[in-house]
């Protein structure tokens, strides 16, 4: 699936700390809408290339972007520190939010949103680790439940338009379009 909303949908949580070192908690961001994405600083194709995706996304959406919270949730707290997310957020993907925690606090979001996570080890030590994970970004309303979400081959188009029309309150587009799809993934278990 490339892009769509969720028939029903689900409710995410979570308690993590934001790359300036605060804990926050999904209700934290109050009356926004949240676009989450997991993944890792040491990504090397499908994190950038989503990022870099979600990021025309919020071009796109013009001054609508107030009203939503893009977020990265770290799937590598051994080496995603709030420093390290904030260094390499700041110097790629500015308007980003990263988010970090304990190995439990990080399970218990990426199981909240069915998301997918493993850590990898390589065949050499030089080569070190990789994290293989799901490339879904969530759009969360402020209720806490998710109301779409995107594959890793959703388009800029698709995205911005589910996007803008939850934030413009387009309610019964979303539940009428969730209502009629039939290939829904209920994800990464």
């Amino acid at each position: 699936m490339t892009a769509g909303t969720l028939a029903g949908g689900f409710t995410v949580d979570f308690e993590l700390t934001d790359h300036h070192g605060r804990q926050v908690r999904r209700a934290s961001y109050g009356e926004r809408y949240l676009l989450v994405y997991f993944g890792f600083t040491n990504c090397a194709e499908v994190c950038p290339r989503s990022l870099e995706r979600l990021t025309h996304v919020l071009d796109e959406l013009g001054e609508e972007r107030r009203s939503l919270v893009p977020i990265l949730i770290t799937v590598d707290p051994d080496r995603d520190s709030p420093d390290a997310l904030r260094e390499y957020l700041e110097a790629h993907y500015p308007r980003f939010t990263g988010l970090t925690g304990t190995r439990a606090q990080l399970d218990a979001a990426r199981v909240s949103f069915r998301a997918f996570a493993r850590r990898r080890e390589p065949d050499s030590v030089a080569a070190g680790y990789a994290v293989a994970h799901s490339a879904f970004a969530y759009l969360v309303a402020p209720s806490g439940k998710v109301v779409a979400h995107f594959g890793d081959s959703a388009s800029v188009e698709a995205i911005t338009a589910e996007v803008r029309g939850a934030l413009g309150g387009d309610h019964t587009r979303i539940q009428t379009r969730a209502a009629q799809r039939t290939d829904h993934v209920d994800c990464c278990h």
